[in-house]
């Protein structure tokens, strides 16, 4: 309602809802530009939603699937956050304690790359989770599957506050980078100087991170090939947005590796 408010000077959500039905023009979206104006009519779907869509996929709109949009949500209340979860938060310490302490007695090694020792490492272990490129762990036989990746820029600003939230997001074509994150307003510290994070997607090119799975059709039927020849591997599961090729929020791959976790300690418990 925010959004609407500021947007069309609308504080009714009934009134909002109504011009958004009005704009919507799609009973039937077969893309991801015909499932966002089914879902916020045209008008906000050209300020907020085109430009957004096609930096982040480098790919028209028109050409990618309903999924990729189908996952925002549309709310007509005042309530800003972006999900609809009971349980929302970071951990109070940060990611990298949390990491750390689940890492603690576990051997980690770093600058090792498991696909150049795959057969080592199989022998090593009775069974391996594999969280990598699917594609990659059979060296792209069938194709390479595409994906797009992340060009995070770190900055030390010196002055006490860059912007007035943790988040913002750029939807306009004329700013190449997406959104800029500010760290400080996730913990609430003070000082003279703040840093922040800027994001520009670019296409992954074998060299940068593979971040985020293109889901469109022919990416998802090579993706379903590849899926045939896991056999090869029974001591691999496989989980992660690479592996699954799937986008996953955090709180969809915590619910699957705890699932995967029961499972694989039910069944070696067992033996």
């Amino acid at each position: 309602m925010h959004t609407f408010e500021e947007f069309w000077g609308i504080t009714d959500p009934a009134e909002a809802e109504r011009k958004i039905k009005f704009d919507q023009g799609y009973t039937n979206p077969s893309n991801a530009e015909e499932k966002a104006i089914s879902m916020v009519g045209r008008e906000l779907y050209e300020e907020f939603i085109k430009g957004y869509t096609t930096k982040q996929w480098g790919r028209d709109p028109k050409d990618l699937p309903t999924q990729i949009v189908g996952r925002l949500p549309v709310r007509f209340t005042y309530d800003n956050n972006y999900y609809d979860h009971k349980y929302q938060g970071i951990p109070t310490r940060g990611y990298s304690e949390l990491i750390g302490t689940l890492l603690s007695g576990i051997e980690v090694l770093l600058n090792t790359d498991f696909l150049l020792q795959r057969e080592y490492f199989i022998n090593q272990a009775k069974h391996i989770v594999y969280t990598g490129a699917l594609d990659a762990l059979f060296d792209q036989e069938l194709g390479s599957l595409a994906y797009r990746s992340i060009e995070f820029e770190l900055e030390r600003m010196p002055q006490a506050q860059f912007q007035a939230q943790a988040v913002t997001n750029y939807c306009s074509l004329s700013v190449a980078h997406t959104r800029v994150t500010e760290h400080k307003h996730f913990n609430g510290s003070s000082g003279d100087a703040t840093y922040i994070t800027t994001e520009t997607p670019e296409e992954y090119d074998g060299n940068n991170i593979p971040c985020y799975p293109i889901n469109d059709r022919q990416n998802n039927e090579r993706y379903r090939q590849y899926t045939k020849l896991i056999k090869r591997f029974p001591t691999i599961s496989f989980g992660g947005r690479l592996a699954q090729y799937r986008y996953l929020d955090m709180d969809m791959i915590i619910a699957s590796a705890f699932a995967k976790s029961r499972k694989l300690h039910a069944r070696f418990s067992e033996n």
